[in-house]
């Protein structure tokens, strides 16, 4: 059975990921290990807290689940001059097959969101095998199973670049026929088997012997009994129970009593400082209210002056900013023919410098005045004949 590290995510990962090296390495600290990842971003996490660390690290790969699928398979793949298919062939493919046999696609078949839209599907279905896609293919109805029936024609079109189906049955083939301890040990480092590839590769990694598996946690029973649930399909159990750790109890509510909108505001972020100071995360609270008018404009200032980093929706749009005033008059401008008011008015709408210097907009304004300058074909010859006058 696979082992497992359970820990939390940043720095607790990275420690977790040191002392299950160290366990694993002993005494050979120059002895390969392969570290994969569940994503590139933890992948270059990974890379970064390694290198500076100040013992240094040698002999250590650091992969994520695509990679290692793309290097497992690349001899076979070479030996048959053939190479992982690329997202521009899986589109040339998609074309190829759609101007053949457009089917219920119809007059989209030829429309590149539709190309766009079936390589996304490619990707979320690669690694599902082609049995389930034609099961799915003759169970679905409508563009769901024609979509299945562009999937599974994909390799006809695709000469010698192969899809992720084929690279996974040639990197698995590959990974049974490593004997332990040929990659080194083998460290899963924070799986997240989203995609069907990703699930089966896992999987086979987790059989080994000589494969460690770090899970993360967020401490939220959902979110990580949901996690779980998916990893187990994997092959990775984690038996010790998921307690959220919490510095009061969850279900009491307190109702309080202020006088305006302005206090209520207040008192939440009073609350929410109370309890981040208690060590709760930012990301695990929430202020809500019952209408935008007036909370969340008064939200959004408290935050920012709190010093608080919050995500959330903001009631002002672009348009109402400075720089979306402009752009707007700007537009207006370009099609109501230069007449003088409205000039005028998108050079007081924002600040707007000549080599370095602010525009003297009241002394245009009033010399146009003065020339008599209506709209735009009267710019020039009025202003021209103004020192005349």
């Amino acid at each position: 059975m696979v082992s497992v590290t359970t820990t939390g995510f940043g720095a607790a990962a990275i420690d977790s990921l040191g002392r299950v090296l160290d366990e694993r390495r002993g005494d050979d600290a120059l002895g390969p290990a392969l570290i994969v990842c569940g994503g590139p971003l933890v992948a270059n996490g990974v890379r970064r807290a390694l290198g500076s660390r100040p013992e240094g690290v040698a002999g250590i790969a650091v992969t994520t689940v695509d990679g290692l699928m793309e290097q497992l398979a690349s001899r076979s793949l070479a030996a048959a001059g053939e190479h992982l298919a690329s997202d521009i062939e899986i589109q040339a493919a998609i074309r190829s097959e759609l101007q053949l046999r457009p089917g219920l696609f119809g007059r989209v078949a030829d429309h590149r969101t539709t190309e766009e839209r079936l390589v996304t599907l490619h990707h979320q279905l690669a690694g599902i095998g082609d049995g389930t896609l034609a099961r799915l293919q003759t169970a679905g109805s409508g563009l769901a199973g024609d979509a299945m029936r562009v999937m599974r024609n994909l390799v006809i079109h695709a000469g010698s670049a192969r899809t992720a189906d084929h690279v996974l049955e040639l990197a698995l083939d590959e990974l049974d026929r490593m004997p332990p301890g040929a990659l080194g040990p083998i460290v899963v480092h924070l799986p997240e088997p989203t995609r069907p590839f990703e699930g089966r590769l896992t999987a086979a990694l987790a059989r080994r012997p000589d494969c460690d598996v770090i899970v993360g946690l967020s401490g939220d029973r959902t979110i990580d009994r949901r996690h779980l649930a998916r990893l187990a399909a994997c092959s990775i159990q984690v038996d010790a129970p998921v307690v959220r750790v919490s510095t009061e109890d969850g279900n009491t509510a307190t109702l309080l009593e202020v006088a305006d909108p302005d206090d209520e505001v207040r008192a939440a972020l009073r609350d929410v400082s109370a309890h981040a100071a208690l060590g709760v995360p930012l990301g695990q609270m929430a202020v809500l209210y019952t209408a935008d008018d007036p909370y969340a404009t008064l939200l959004t200032e408290q935050l920012d002056g709190a010093g608080l980093p919050w995500c959330g929706p903001s009631r002002r749009s672009l348009s109402a900013s400075l720089v979306g005033r402009f752009l707007l008059r700007l537009l207006a401008l370009a099609s109501g023919g230069l007449d003088r008011a409205s000039l005028i008015a998108l050079l007081t709408s924002a600040p707007v410098l000549d080599r370095g210097r602010t525009v003297p907009v009241g002394l245009w304004d009033r010399l146009s005045r003065q020339a008599g300058v209506v709209d735009g074909d009267q710019w020039r010859p009025r202003l021209d004949e103004l020192p005349r006058q």
